[in-house]
């Protein structure tokens, strides 16, 4: 299946399409965070993969750590420790 080929745990930032009702989904570290339609404008409208929303809720909402995380107002980049 698709979905196997994607894997349990997606690479930083792919993006998944809840293929019920369009949601948008970045996911980093096992974790995800739905987009707005103007933050996946600003990322270019880049492709997604259409899936289950069951799967996409599968996911947490704060990434493991060691995770890296990019501040997209100055760039500054965090790396996620002790779930913060």
């Amino acid at each position: 299946a698709f979905i196997g080929r994607l894997g349990a745990d997606p690479g930083p930032g792919t993006l998944l399409r809840d293929h019920a009702d369009g949601s948008i989904f970045v996911t980093v570290g096992g974790a995800k965070y739905g987009l707005t339609p103007a933050e996946y404008e600003a990322l270019g409208t880049p492709g997604f993969a259409n899936v289950p929303v069951g799967w996409i809720n599968a996911f947490g909402a704060v990434p493991r750590d060691g995770s890296y995380m990019r501040d997209v107002r100055d760039g500054t980049i965090y790396v996620v420790n002790a779930g913060k």
